[in-house]
């Protein structure tokens, strides 16, 4: 039987990676979910249009999907916004990232899982930041959205049907990056095509019930008590967003 693929964010860079790589293999079904038509539209790939906040217009979509002929759901979910948050913004959460990360996954995991009641295999990847360990203070709604996503994907893998990965990545290079540190030094970068090329092995024939993957650009003066010291973080990252 084929498996069918279902990526987020179809519109976003990342999405949109994930789709040409799984649109050339012959033994899957490619589905994108996005909110609005991406520009151009790939090959072999189903699109399918919903905000994913809205659980009802998730489940109409969804419901669209003919599963009985695949024997394993691939979902995969590069999708969250981020927010850089000034020093004066308390210690609030903001919801909006909350409900971006973790709300959207929630939203169709919620549907998803209940295909293990008819013996399918599901695979959820969601994706983080190698930074989300330190908690700093300026992305602090993301890195807590995060780490409660975290949570969710293993705890469904505790299930032996459900595969949890989870990727930590650097700065990736897209398009929304670019507008928030328009001035920034973007060498060492992470391209969307190496977070696919080091995660799909995992993704597709993984024997771990969870696993993290951490995929970075290596950068030669990188230290790793950059991310304690928050005060030269606050003040490069304003010079790169101004």
């Amino acid at each position: 039987m084929k498996k069918i693929v279902i990526v987020s964010g179809a519109s976003g860079s990342l999405g949109e990676e994930y789709l040409k790589y799984f649109s050339n293999k012959q033994k899957f079904k490619v589905l994108g979910l996005s909110r609005s038509k991406p520009k151009k539209k790939i090959k072999n790939v189903e699109y399918l249009y919903c905000d994913l906040l809205n659980s009802t217009k998730v489940q109409n979509e969804i419901s669209l999907i003919d599963f009985e002929q695949f024997s394993e759901i691939i979902f995969i979910h590069p999708v969250g916004k981020f927010s850089f948050e000034d020093k004066n913004n308390g210690n609030s959460l903001n919801n909006k990232i909350y409900d971006s990360n973790v709300l959207t996954f929630i939203n169709v995991a919620n549907i998803l899982s209940k295909f293990i009641e008819k013996n399918k295999k599901i695979i959820f990847c969601c994706f983080g930041s190698v930074s989300d360990k330190y908690k700093v203070p300026y992305w602090k709604s993301y890195t807590q959205s995060k780490q409660e996503l975290r949570k969710i994907v293993r705890k469904l893998s505790e299930n032996k049907n459900i595969r949890g990965v989870f990727v930590n990545v650097s700065t990736v290079f897209t398009g929304n990056e670019n507008k928030l540190r328009p001035f920034a030094d973007t060498k060492y970068w992470l391209k969307p095509k190496k977070i696919v090329s080091k995660s799909i092995p995992e993704i597709i024939s993984g024997k771990s019930q969870f696993i993290e993957l951490d995929v970075f650009e290596p950068h030669p003066n990188f230290k790793e008590d950059y991310y304690l010291d928050h005060e030269a973080i606050y003040n490069k990252w304003k010079k790169e967003m101004r």
